[in-house]
């Protein structure tokens, strides 16, 4: 008979106060992700999806679309951000995570985290622009590659 596959060693659990340390970190990096944030942006975009809706339904009870649609933004902004802090808690020590915190928590700290979205989106549009100007000058070709022809075998010589 065939051996039983060894068995997997029990996942460990993260570490809660790493993973709140993680959350303050992300939120601090990322600041789009903040649940506050989130709340104000729905303030101004419920108005416009609920008149969006009541234009394909004239009877749609508008109290509960905008009670969902919060509902559900804000829990699926949850999940997500419970998600970052428990994967990014795995990568960084408690003390790590609290320099982290510090750091992002100043001014400059602030500042790099916009910036570096800024910074990578200009990145992202000059590897485009430099893509497209690849492909119009003939630099790079889109499609399948060229398949070359096998050179006629050399002639021997007497």
């Amino acid at each position: 008979p065939a051996a039983a596959p060894a068995a997997q060693p029990a996942k460990q659990a993260d570490d809660p106060a790493k993973v709140a340390l993680a959350r303050q970190f992300i939120i601090l990096y990322h600041p789009k992700t903040d649940p506050k944030l989130i709340a104000e942006r729905l303030d101004l975009v419920i108005p416009r999806q609920i008149a969006m809706a009541k234009r394909r339904d004239p009877k749609l009870d508008e109290k509960s679309f905008e009670k969902e649609t919060r509902e559900r933004v804000l829990a699926a902004n949850e999940k997500s951000l419970d998600h970052q802090a428990h994967v990014v808690s795995r990568h960084f020590s408690t003390q790590e995570l609290k320099d982290l915190v510090a750091f992002f928590g100043t001014p400059l700290g602030r500042k790099v985290g916009l910036e570096t979205m800024k910074i990578q989106q200009e990145m992202l549009l000059d590897n485009r622009k430099a893509r497209k100007a690849a492909i119009e000058n003939g630099e790079i070709t889109i499609g399948p590659a060229p398949t070359k022809t096998p050179a006629p075998p050399a002639k021997k010589s007497k």
